[in-house]
Order: structure tokens, then sequence, then C-alpha cells
């Protein structure tokens, strides 16, 4: 084999890798949840496995120095548990200082670890319940789509705020592959977690797409298509609680959520499974 036949074959082997990339970083799997005991706040008798894996108030979390980039996924991603599970959780303001304390708060910090995303969490030896949690994404998956990066980050505060291992449907977010971009908690995601609350609500999502949790038995995305919105997906859902209302398939939304506050509106069908706006308030 001459030179030129090793330069073609070295092309040829660079071409594979880059087609080959997209897929190992879509179907690569989130990191395990590190369970630790929380140092500071040892007691004597280990909690049982039974105890429950909550927070006790509200919880807060710290963007740590050179992750900020993270913020507007970590708000989102927090507002949308916050609305699923009835749980206060706020972004701090500003950027904490790398390597702070943990101690009573999550904190979110980029850096290399062995898979995309790890959450490590400390709990209280007496109860069991959650007393910090640390958050560390990958910066290769940093490169990813919008879509992507938000699940990811949603999928890890899943973890941190309580939720032990991973579902078993490829549509929730806390499955532990990432088959498909998605950050529309469902039903299976909320009740992952160890709290009782469940919104009712449609939200809106970062992306101008509204998710509708429950409607006659199931959950619809309706994507926002910069025109319009166009059903993404429809699929069974346990809820049963709805502020939706439908007339020949135009739909009333009575109560939308968005980070920016609520609103009212209706959508007009106009065919091929798409809708547009016909007014909000």
């Amino acid at each position: 084999m001459n030179n030129q036949d090793l330069k073609s074959y070295g092309k040829l082997i660079g071409i594979m890798l880059i087609l080959y990339a997209p897929f190992w970083l879509m179907f690569r799997a989130h990191g395990d949840e590190l369970v630790s005991a929380y140092p500071h706040l040892e007691q004597s008798n280990p909690y049982a496995a039974s105890s429950p894996r909550q927070w006790y108030g509200d919880i807060a979390i710290g963007i740590e120095s050179g992750a900020e980039q993270l913020r507007p996924y970590i708000e989102h991603a927090a507002w949308q548990w916050a609305q699923r599970t009835g749980k206060r959780i706020t972004v701090m303001a500003g950027t904490s200082p790398a390597g702070h304390s943990t101690s009573g708060r999550i904190t979110a910090n980029i850096k290399s670890v062995p898979s995309m995303a790890q959450t490590q969490t400390w709990h209280y030896m007496s109860t069991g319940n959650i007393a910090a949690a640390a958050m560390s994404f990958d910066p290769v998956y940093l490169l990813g789509t919008p879509d992507c990066i938000q699940h990811m980050v949603t999928h890890e505060i899943g973890h941190a705020i309580g939720g032990r291992g991973h579902t078993d449907n490829k549509h929730d977010v806390m499955y532990p592959n990432q088959t498909h971009c998605r950050y529309a908690l469902s039903v299976g995601d909320v009740s992952h977690v160890p709290y009782d609350g469940q919104s009712c609500s449609v939200e809106l999502l970062r992306d101008s797409s509204l998710f509708i949790p429950s409607f006659n038995g199931y959950s619809a995305l309706l994507k926002y298509t910069g025109t319009g919105w166009k059903l993404a997906e429809y699929l069974p859902s346990a809820g049963g609680c709805s502020t939706v209302y439908a007339i020949d398939m135009n739909l009333t939304f009575g109560d939308i959520r968005s980070i920016g506050g609520n609103y009212r509106a209706q959508l007009r069908y106009t065919g091929n499974e798409t809708w547009m706006l016909d007014y909000a308030e």
C-alpha cells in the first residue's frame, strides 16, 4: 500500500467517523445517579432504602463559574418540574463561584464525565431526605441542538430533585437513552419523582411549542412551526385532568402557563393536523 493509498484510506475513515458521530451522541445513555452520604450531616443511624428521597423545603439551583451558558436551559427545566410537581424550584441570581459548597442546594457545572451528564446527591443519614446535589454536564454534548441540550438538563434536574434510576418508556424525559430529544414532561416522568403534585395546565415550552399533559386520556405536543402549530406527538396518558376544550377540532385553552405568565388562547384547525392562533390574552 503506497502513500496515496494510505491517504485515501485515512480520508475514508475520517468520513465514516463524522457520519457515525451524530448517532453515537444520540444513543449514548445518561449517567446513572451517584448516591453518597452527605459528609457534614452524618448521624449514627443510616437511612433505610425506603426513606423519602425528597428535599425538605424549597430547592435552589446554583450555576458554577464557567457554566453560565446552561442558565436558560436550567431555568426552563426548573420551571417545568416546579409546574408539574408543585415543588418550588428557583435558579440563583448571578454565577456561583467554582467549587463552592453544595450544601442545601443543587449546583450545575461543566466538566468531563463518563457519560452525557451525571448527578450526585447527598442525603441526611437520619431521614434519607436529600441534603444537596451536583449536576455535571460533559462539554461534548453541549454542542448539540437546543432541544437535545434542554432534554439533557431537564433529565438531570429530575435526578437532582429525587428521581432515582430511569423510566422504561422511551417517550419519557427520564428514559436512560436520549433516543429522541424532548423535554415536555410526561405522566411517567412526574410519577418518577417522589412528589404528589401534577399540573393540569397546558405548558408553553421554550421553543413556543404547546404541551398538553392530559386531554381525553392522551397527552399531546403541538410543535410550533413559525406560523402555526403541528401535531408532533399524541400518546396515551394516565392523567385525568385537562383545561382544553375541543369543538370541531378547534382548541380552546383555558390556562396556558409559561415562564412569562398565564394565558388563555384559541387555536383554529386548518387541516392536516395543523392549527393557527385565533386569539390569546
